[in-house]
This record gives C-alpha cells, sequence and structure tokens, in this order.
C-alpha cells in the first residue's frame, strides 16, 4: 500500500513537471472568458486565447492589457490550490521592467486574477497592478 501510494504522488509531481506553461495554465484556468469585478466594483472580463504555442490573456476594464504566456516560459502551478504564476523580465540600459501574470482561487466561489508590473529606472523602482475576481 506505502509503495503504490509513493509511485502515485512520483506519478503526480512527474506528470507536473513534464508539462509546459500553456498546459498548467489551462489545469486552472479551463474556459476562455470569465466575468469579474475589479477592486473598484467595474466589471472586468478575462479572456484566454489559446494558440500555436502560447496562450494569451486579456483583462479588459477601463482599457485592456495582455499577457503572453508561452509554452517554454518559467512557471510555479499548485493544482490543489487552482495557483499559476508567470514572469517576463525586460531589461534595456538601466532601465527594467517585471511583468507576472498570476492567478490563484480566494474562496469556493472566487479567483483572483493579476497582471503586476515593476518598473525599475536606474535607483526608483514603481509598481502597477491590475485586479479581477472572477466568480466560477
Amino acid at each position: 500500500m506505502k509503495t503504490l501510494l509513493l509511485l502515485t504522488i512520483l506519478f503526480s509531481v512527474n506528470a507536473h513537471a513534464k508539462m509546459t506553461a500553456t498546459e498548467a495554465l489551462q489545469l486552472v484556468l479551463p474556459e476562455n472568458e470569465y466575468v469579474g469585478m475589479d477592486p473598484f466594483s467595474e466589471q472586468c472580463v478575462v479572456d484566454v486565447i489559446r494558440e500555436d504555442g502560447m496562450t494569451r490573456i486579456e483583462m479588459r476594464n477601463t482599457g485592456t492589457t495582455r499577457f503572453m504566456v508561452f509554452e517554454s516560459a518559467p512557471y510555479e502551478v499548485e493544482v490543489s490550490k487552482e495557483f499559476f504564476s508567470t514572469s517576463i523580465v525586460v531589461t534595456t540600459d538601466a532601465n527594467q521592467t517585471e511583468t507576472t501574470f498570476f492567478t490563484e482561487r480566494v474562496d469556493q466561489f472566487s479567483r483572483l486574477v493579476r497582471f503586476q508590473r515593476v518598473f525599475r529606472v536606474g535607483d526608483r523602482m514603481w509598481t502597477s497592478t491590475q485586479k479581477c475576481t472572477i466568480e466560477n
């Protein structure tokens, strides 16, 4: 019995280790569109567009924010908590922008989808965050 349990755990961990970022994202955001509310109680929409080798996520409320998840992107996933996170860092001269897409279950009825950008210019740094809480 212990051997069977150990093999099951190893298989589960190994299966997740071989997933691409787009496959892992599909485990936690399987639908193509989600409707929710932003922190200002305005309606927001999260579109998940799956294309060859990538998934584009668009959040629409006062404007549209886009994030691309490529198959080979580094990511973190915890399926039991419906958590997924990935980041892209772009550096030019002394400037750096790190953009993170992240989603996780907040409670049994809702999930948080967030885009966060951290801008760095020399010694200065500031953050921009857009959030949408969607209901399942």
